[in-house]
């Protein structure tokens, strides 16, 4: 097995979420700041070389499967392609330099162990191949919002109601499309319109966008949204 053929982007995946834990642990914000720079700077680092990896196989003219996501899935649901390649380090890079610019006026405030935990979600949502994995991490990418407006604003039905329209449309729109078994003639516009309300929603378009000003208002920047 040569160096590129390592599994990094499971690695990358898998060393937030894993360090989230410990990181939560830590009751001092300085050592949790330092803890959490480490860890989203591997983060950063195994997705560039997941990166390479794939460029290398690209070069080669051949496919690189997973043996690991093989023996535990039987297929592949994480992988790179053309898009995101860059794309996953980008994220990577994102969340170090976010945990970087933490001033420790904000260090208290801020909780690097949901952020550690949001950048794993976010990395295996740009890397997942599964369309209902895909379903389920973008899902689950709304909890640590859910929790720090809980923590610091003991407030979220209005985040909840959103998220919640969010889910359902998500959910309804990846249905009707399977429906559809993938035949563009088949696709016809009201079978993509949940997915588009289930966008809109997410990224706080009006008129849904009342979640943001209050995820803004009352709730500490430091999760991505």
């Amino acid at each position: 097995m040569s160096f590129f053929e390592l599994p990094w982007l499971e690695l990358a995946i898998l060393v937030p979420l894993a360090s989230s834990a410990f990181v939560s642990q830590l009751r001092d914000p300085g050592r949790a700041f330092r803890a959490a720079l480490v860890f989203t700077g591997m983060a950063l680092v195994l997705a560039i070389l997941a990166w390479f990896a794939f460029a290398e196989s690209a070069a080669a003219g051949h496919d690189r499967g997973s043996n690991i996501q093989s023996l535990l899935f039987g297929h592949d649901i994480f992988s790179l392609d053309e898009l995101s390649a860059p794309l996953v380090p980008a994220v990577a890079l994102l969340h170090f330099l976010t945990a970087l610019a933490t001033a420790r006026t904000k260090m208290r405030r801020f909780s690097f162990s949901w952020s550690l935990a949001a950048e794993g979600l976010n990395l295996a949502t740009f890397a997942c191949q599964d369309r209902w994995v895909l379903v389920g991490l973008l899902a689950l990418a709304t909890v640590p919002p859910y929790v720090e407006l809980v923590v610091h604003a003991n407030r979220a039905r209005v985040y909840v109601i959103h998220m919640t329209l969010f889910v359902a449309m998500l959910v309804l729109g990846w249905w009707l499309i399977e429906r559809t078994d993938g035949v563009p003639e088949r696709i016809a516009w009201w079978t993509t319109l949940p997915l588009m309300i289930a966008v809109l929603v997410r990224c706080g378009t009006v008129p849904v966008h009342c979640w943001i000003t209050d995820w803004f208002e009352h709730a500490s920047l430091g999760i991505a949204i």
